[in-house]
């Protein structure tokens, strides 16, 4: 089917049974959304139209995760947010004690992303996605640019404080302040 839309100019992307489509202007976004209702029907597909968007908007969520093209940004919803928190509390409510091994399967400088918490300090978060060059770097190096870029960040929470750093990296020393 993509195949088929892609072959009449439209511009979609389908994972499993979710698409998102796309067009330069409302009247565009209109008549390529009735060209892909009408061929799944007439392909035989049954469309559950409770849950598919077929009028052209600017914000949407598919996948889980905002789309705005007013604003050009995505999001995470808030309701996701919060069943991570939920999750991540159940977690903590099951052990009375976090190595750093364990607290590293939460959070970690991954070859994608990195990100690090404050405990006690007003539960501040810090993430960053790598860029290209960041990601080719080896593990040990994005663990350091992690902890060096969460000091930073965290610079005026650290002023005056005793610190304490875990990270999973056995490559990276043991950090204390």
């Amino acid at each position: 089917m993509v195949k088929y839309w892609r072959q009449n100019s439209i511009d979609i992307v389908l994972y499993l049974d979710d698409g998102f489509g796309m067009a330069s202007d409302y009247e565009l976004c209109r008549k390529d959304s009735d060209f892909v209702k009408k061929s799944l029907k007439e392909a035989g597909f049954l469309v559950n139209i409770e849950k598919s968007v077929f009028e052209p908007t600017q914000k949407l969520e598919w996948l889980g995760i905002t789309w705005d093209s007013a604003q050009f940004c995505i999001s995470i919803p808030e309701r996701r947010l919060n069943d991570l928190l939920q999750s991540i509390d159940e977690i903590l409510d099951r052990f009375l004690f976090f190595s750093a091994r364990q607290l590293a399967q939460v959070t970690d400088a991954s070859n994608v992303a990195c990100g690090a918490y404050t405990v006690e300090l007003e539960n501040k978060i810090f993430h960053k996605m790598w860029n290209e060059l960041e990601r080719c770097k080896s593990s040990t190096w994005r663990e350091m640019r992690t902890i060096e870029q969460a000091l930073l960040s965290f610079s005026t929470l650290f002023m005056g404080k005793s610190l304490k750093w875990f990270t999973d990296n056995q490559n990276c020393p043991k950090l204390e302040a």
